[in-house]
């Protein structure tokens, strides 16, 4: 898998909150959200591929692609402990990532509508 630049924001400090976005959002979609919590937790919000200021890169793009492009980003970033929120098709990145990668996460709110 090509790595791709991944647009992304992180604000505030504390424990790691990070935001995944669904399909055709991009990171503003989190913006009300990472306003208010932003003064007692850092706050990680990204574009997925393809979406907002991400490109697209030549890799098929699937929920695993997704997932290893957070995971990238979490390496490069420095940080090993997460509380993942996601919405829609991000709720499935989201769900998929605790999965392959559960000494990460420790807490998933998954808001994927089936």
């Amino acid at each position: 898998m090509n790595k791709v630049d991944l647009h992304y924001t992180v604000e505030g400090s504390g424990e790691t909150i990070v935001f995944v976005h669904g399909l055709s959002d991009n990171l503003t979609y989190w913006e009300f959200l990472a306003s208010n919590l932003r003064h007692d937790y850092r706050v990680v919000r990204f574009d997925l591929r393809g979406h907002g200021k991400t490109e697209l890169g030549d890799d098929e793009i699937s929920i695993e692609t997704y997932v290893e492009d957070l995971h990238g980003l979490l390496d490069d970033l420095n940080i090993d402990k997460i509380n993942l929120v996601g919405f829609s098709m991000g709720g499935a990145v989201a769900l998929d990532f605790a999965v392959r990668y559960p000494d990460i996460v420790s807490s998933l709110v998954d808001g994927m509508l089936l």
